[in-house]
């Protein structure tokens, strides 16, 4: 029988999986509980489950809930607080523990488990999304293991098991396209809380619902199957799959793809998290392909869902850049739900805060970087969410601008629509070739939309990512430009001029010996290459002066 903790466990993650170990008594058994503020349910799961120790995280609730339980014998260690809820997750002899916290405050309660040798069950993405840098590290040297528990990173757990590492190649990760999925992108302006947490698919808390409608949860999905599965994001991808039946994809070396299917339960990933390498039987209605009848796919709309392409960027930069989008799009999130903010203002408010956070970001953040990122993230998304409105312009339609002749002028979304059904009639190469006019003409923005473009029509030509590398250098994304040379060399491994260009950024970001390498490089593959001229500048700059000398 295996002893568990439950970290959130009056939320959506924590009454299901009470619900799996109420179906299993033979298999596990609560050791601790957590919750936020929800005296009342905490008390009976209590009662129930005759856990050793509990916490509320809300200090205020605490003499309430000990009058709760004040007659069961025995009685549980009861704690409050924030430290509470860290004790709850280190204590004793529970072998997992089930992190379904919402946000980031599930981060120093999952580290402290972690801290104690307790496997993780991570339903709170969070954690990795914001602390990546730091949480990988305490894996490894704690030798614990990180099992997901959502339904697309579990999916793709599953469909890796007997995969060899290497076998790897792609993540398509699926969305159900949440609650706005059906509607047309000029009625967006109207959206209601209402609206926003009703999913067609899920049954998940308020936040996490919001998230769903704005696509962001995929686009932070995106960030924690990077840090989970170790794929570039450039080799994860997303697709709107409605039904909701595919839970994930992988694409292997050879193009197989494998794909996890189900009806769409969260106890199932919960399960599979918590009884790995095992299956456990259970009741659950089964998968009926011919009821679940056709399965369809498309392409996120990035006009519609500016969030997914926000948490790509601030993936490839790394570092604390993901910590404040996350903290960005929580307090945005807070600030929807609580009527301060229009729904299209979340993606303009998280933008605001990534950007005023490219003058101070961290590239190795510490834990306490992390925190202090979040920190002042969530007290900058307030400070700027009555000045925001007009951040994403390229990126959002603004439906409500009245014109004077507006049946002789096309709106902004008709002259998208109509850029967007001439895109579909164009190919790799039209992109390509547009992409190197705006470079030509400085014009980077359009310019990098040009080879993303290009890219995702054909992600097998190395001269595209060299180029939207120099973009991307352009706009002083060196981890970007990084990438996209990675992936040439990749690609064509003999190009000289995708070393020459990685060693420009890695100069530019101090890694004066990474450049030489790729100098040298360069050089040993075009040996008239001008590589050699900046080499020798590295070389003085390394204080190798008497190989400069020699060159």
């Amino acid at each position: 029988m295996k002893a568990i903790t439950i970290l959130g466990s009056t939320g959506s993650i924590g009454t299901q999986t009470l619900d799996i170990v109420t179906q299993n008594p033979d298999k596990f058994r609560v050791i601790g509980l957590a919750a936020g503020r929800n005296v009342e349910m905490l008390a009976q799961q209590v009662r129930q489950f005759s856990p050793e120790i509990v916490a509320i995280n809300d200090e205020s609730k605490f003499t309430e809930l000990k009058e709760a339980i004040a007659d069961l014998r025995p009685q549980p260690i009861l704690l409050a607080g924030q430290d509470g809820v860290i004790e709850v997750a280190r204590y004793g002899d529970s072998e997992a523990v089930v992190t379904g916290i919402v946000g980031c405050a599930g981060l120093l309660p999952t580290i402290a488990a972690i801290e104690a040798r307790k496997d993780i069950a991570l339903a709170n993405k969070e954690t990795l999304i914001a602390a990546g840098p730091v949480v990988n590290p305490l894996i490894e040297e704690h030798g614990v293991k990180l099992l997901p528990a959502d339904s697309e990173h579990s999916a793709i757990f599953q469909c890796l098991q007997g995969v060899p590492k290497e076998g790897l190649r792609r993540i398509i990760l699926t969305a159900s396209g949440g609650a706005f999925r059906d509607w047309p992108i000029e009625k967006l302006s109207n959206v209601k809380v209402a609206d926003a947490i009703k999913h067609p698919n899920w049954s998940m808390g308020r936040k996490i619902t919001v998230d769903s409608a704005t696509m962001m949860n995929k686009g932070l999905e995106v960030i924690e199957a990077h840090y989970l599965f170790g794929l570039d994001y450039d080799n994860i991808d997303i697709v709107i799959h409605p039904q909701s039946i595919i839970h994930s994809l992988i694409e292997l070396q050879d193009t197989s793809v494998l794909a996890q299917l189900g009806w769409p339960d969260m106890r199932l990933p919960l399960l599979y998290a918590l009884s790995w390498p095992e299956r456990i039987y259970t009741d659950w209605k089964q998968l009926d392909l011919v009821k679940a009848g056709s399965l369809t796919f498309k392409e996120p709309d990035n006009l519609k869902y500016p969030c997914i392409q926000l948490a790509y960027a601030a993936g490839r930069i790394g570092g604390s850049m993901p910590a404040a989008l996350n903290a960005a799009n929580e307090q945005a999130v807070a600030l929807f739900l609580e009527e301060k903010i229009p729904f299209l203002d979340i993606p303009k408010l998280i933008e605001y805060v990534c950007e005023k956070h490219k003058s101070d970001y961290q590239k190795n953040p510490t834990l306490d970087d992390i925190l202090a990122t979040d920190k002042w993230a969530r007290k900058e998304a307030v400070a700027g969410s009555l000045i925001v409105a007009n951040s994403l312009k390229n990126l959002l339609v603004n439906i409500e601008e009245k014109t004077e002749n507006i049946t002789e002028k096309k709106t902004e979304f008709e002259e998208y629509t109509e850029i967007k059904s001439e895109n579909e009639k164009l190919g790799f190469n039209d992109f390509y070739q547009k992409g190197l006019k705006e470079y030509e003409q400085q014009n980077y923005q359009l310019a990098l939309a040009e080879f993303n473009h290009a890219i995702e029509m054909d992600k097998g030509h190395s001269d595209a990512y060299i180029y939207r590398g120099d973009v991307k250098e352009k706009l002083e994304d060196y981890q970007g430009a990084i990438d996209d040379y990675n992936q040439a060399i990749k690609l064509d491994a003999t190009h000289p001029k995708a070393y020459y260009r990685r060693g420009n950024v890695l100069r530019k970001v101090g890694d004066n010996w990474g450049a030489i390498a790729d100098y040298n490089q360069a050089i040993r593959l075009n040996p008239n290459y001008t590589a050699a001229k900046r080499r020798s500048y590295v070389h003085v700059d390394t204080g190798a002066t008497e190989k400069f000398m020699q060159e």
